[in-house]
């Protein structure tokens, strides 16, 4: 019973659209924030907040570029998954040494260490979004 509820759910978010797929990944991005502000204001106060802030921000550039940019292609696409990677690693590599070289502030603040954090957290939705998707099209195609 529970296996289907799961294949349910995975079906379920296989099927949504991109705009859908990226308010979730607001979403899982606003409650990382949401755990990680405490920490980040109890470690430098509202300079902690704002640096953790900026590292969520983007991380969720580069994450939502890549899945804008892999919808453009048809699903399960070597050359979507491919587009979709390298942006995911350079949008948020690139941006967040640039702010960490450029603003001292934010390097002082830690920005760089949450930017990793975040990281982690849109790779993993995202990953499983892209799953999903290629997962449900395949469920799709057997059926017809």
């Amino acid at each position: 019973m529970a296996g289907s509820r799961n294949t349910i759910v995975w079906n379920r978010l296989g099927q949504l659209g991109l705009f859908a797929r990226l308010a979730l990944l607001s979403a899982i991005l606003a409650a990382a924030y949401a755990v990680a502000a405490p920490f980040a204001y109890g470690i430098r106060a509202s300079a902690g907040l704002w640096a953790a802030a900026v590292a969520c921000g983007v991380c969720w550039v580069g994450a939502a570029a890549a899945l804008a940019l892999a919808s453009l292609f048809p699903r399960g696409s070597v050359h979507g998954t491919g587009v979709a990677m390298l942006v995911r690693m350079f949008l948020p590599l690139a941006l967040g040494v640039t702010l960490h070289v450029q603003v001292p502030a934010l390097a002082k603040d830690g920005m760089i260490y949450y930017l990793l954090g975040f990281y982690l957290v849109a790779l993993a939705a995202e990953t499983a979004l892209a799953v999903a998707q290629v997962s449900s099209g395949s469920h799709s195609q057997k059926a017809v």
